[in-house]
């Protein structure tokens, strides 16, 4: 756990040792899908493309329990698929319609 949340504050000044960060934390607990997303969109971030669409498709096989639908709206965004993101979207739309983030995101995506 503590790998998980130094990688959130090293993401910020050096994306590569928060890349380390998640690794060892995914080391841990292999199920953690916050780790496997918030580590592909740092490998995104570096151009790596195929890094982080190994680590989204994760996010998306372990289908995340806390706040699932919108990480996998961002985690199928992330790969292309703004179908299924956009499906995902509405379900946390239903769910809390008033939540600026929420339409916010419907407009980004």
């Amino acid at each position: 756990e503590n790998y998980y949340y130094r990688a959130q504050v090293k993401a910020h000044f050096d994306k590569l040792a928060a890349i380390d960060d998640y690794s060892s934390a995914i080391a841990l607990d292999c199920t953690n899908g916050y780790c496997y997303l918030f580590r592909g969109r740092l490998y995104k971030e570096l151009g790596m493309e195929d890094m982080a669409t190994r680590d989204f498709n994760k996010c998306i096989e372990l289908g995340i329990t806390y706040n699932s639908n919108l990480i996998l709206c961002y985690a199928y965004q992330a790969i292309g698929q703004n179908d299924k993101a956009i499906e995902f979207l509405n379900l946390c739309l239903k769910e809390n319609p008033k939540s600026n983030s929420l339409l916010y995101n419907a407009a980004c995506v």
